[in-house]
């Protein structure tokens, strides 16, 4: 979180960050700031931050907690699309140094991504089209999604080879970390997202991956993370477990 003392300058809003003409507070410092090189040129500042954090595949950078005393610029360190940071550094790659993506356009990619196109410039959404960024989809409500080549990426993004899915096994080791626990418990905490043959696969696999062991026979048969996992819990078990599995078996679905 960044916070800036006073709010935004006259005629400046969170909703036209981007458009507006840059507006120094200061107008002698931001002279002074260009001519000493320590800025290349000032109002390039939202568009840089915005367009790099988009680029990378991370969440929009948040103004919401900004009030007229205080500018609060949050920016997030995660990765929360690896697709669509790979499907943007291929489509700049292609394009050139000389024309690169500008942030209208990416923020316009990162929004059809969520499927939010509604009240988007035509022009926009035409352009992305004709480069092939973007596919129209319905006759009758127009839909807009990203190309084949971002489906194809973020499915890959999705698997381990063809043995697991990511998000499942995210949740199964939410549901099972700290805990010795049935696969009947198992159901019961996890049964807005696995069913009971997802979750016997799931613990099928795992066990022979050595990521868990079991404990008793039959009917009382219970599930614990294996002692190299058991003492790590959220993300860090997660990306422990995760990259094991990829060690093993590759990531994506074309992987063996």
């Amino acid at each position: 979180m960044i916070n800036n003392p006073g709010g935004f300058p006259k005629g400046v809003t969170i909703d036209n960050l981007l458009t507006v003409s840059s507006t120094p507070r200061s107008r002698l410092m931001a002279e002074i700031m260009e001519k000493t090189g320590l800025v290349e040129r000032s109002g390039q500042g939202v568009d840089k931050i915005f367009s790099f954090t988009l680029s990378e595949g991370k969440p929009l950078p948040s103004y919401k907690d900004s009030d007229m005393f205080q500018v609060s610029l949050k920016l997030s360190g995660t990765l929360e699309d690896k697709a669509f940071h790979l499907f943007i550094k291929e489509v700049q790659a292609s394009r050139g140094v000389d024309n690169p993506l500008d942030v209208e356009q990416l923020i316009a990619l990162q929004k059809i991504k969520m499927g939010l196109f509604a009240n988007m410039e035509p022009e926009l959404l035409n352009n992305l089209s004709k480069e092939g960024l973007i596919v129209k989809e319905g006759r009758h409500s127009i839909r807009y999604k990203l190309s084949q080549f971002y489906n194809k990426l973020s499915n890959q993004e999705q698997h381990i080879g063809s043995r697991y899915i990511i998000p499942e096994v995210k949740r199964l080791l939410l549901a099972i970390q700290g805990s010795t626990i049935s696969i009947g418990e198992l159901e019961t905490l996890l049964q807005e997202a696995i069913n009971r043959n997802q979750i016997k696969y799931l613990i099928g696999k795992l066990y022979e991956d050595g990521i868990i062991i079991s404990e008793g026979i039959r009917k009382g048969t219970k599930y614990r993370l294996n002692s190299e996992f058991a003492p790590l819990y959220g993300d860090a078990l997660i990306n422990q477990v995760v990259s094991k599995l990829q060690e093993i078996y590759g990531q994506g679905t074309d992987s063996p």
